[in-house]
């Protein structure tokens, strides 16, 4: 479970961790859920390798979803964790796929099928595409 007591998940040295605000709404007499905010990080050796964001409420003037990414484990680029590299909206899923293919050990082995297979209903009933309002 990924945060099952609030620290996310750690193997080997890696460390995944989300934290994410939302809203459940009825909606045509369904429910839904509707996230307000997301914040993933990936860690290796307690060194950040990306943390994605979106927080369009938030204290920060910077409401679009982007990326931090340390591009530079040698500080050439010292300071690329701290640019707001403009993303797509990201889901957890796809956050999650990209720490396993950066090689962060998956807890089992069909990782890509779990993930497209619960992916799969968000993308399908998702209010937005694109970095869109917030759903």
């Amino acid at each position: 479970m990924l945060n099952r007591d609030g620290t996310g998940f750690a193997v080997k040295g890696w460390h995944f961790s989300a934290d994410m605000s939302y809203r459940i709404v009825r909606r045509d007499d369904q429910w839904r859920v509707t996230t307000l905010a997301y914040r993933y990080r990936l860690a290796l050796a307690g060194i950040d390798v990306f943390r994605i964001h979106w927080h369009p409420a938030g204290n920060s003037p910077i409401s679009y979803p982007h990326l931090h990414a340390n591009l530079s484990p040698d500080d050439k680029l010292a300071s690329s964790l701290d640019a707001h590299l403009e993303t797509d909206r990201m889901s957890l899923e796809r956050s999650l796929r990209w720490a396993f293919e950066l090689r962060m050990p998956a807890a089992r082995s069909d990782w890509a099928e779990v993930l497209e297979r619960t992916e799969g209903p968000h993308l399908e009933h998702r209010s937005w595409s694109h970095g869109g309002p917030s759903s």
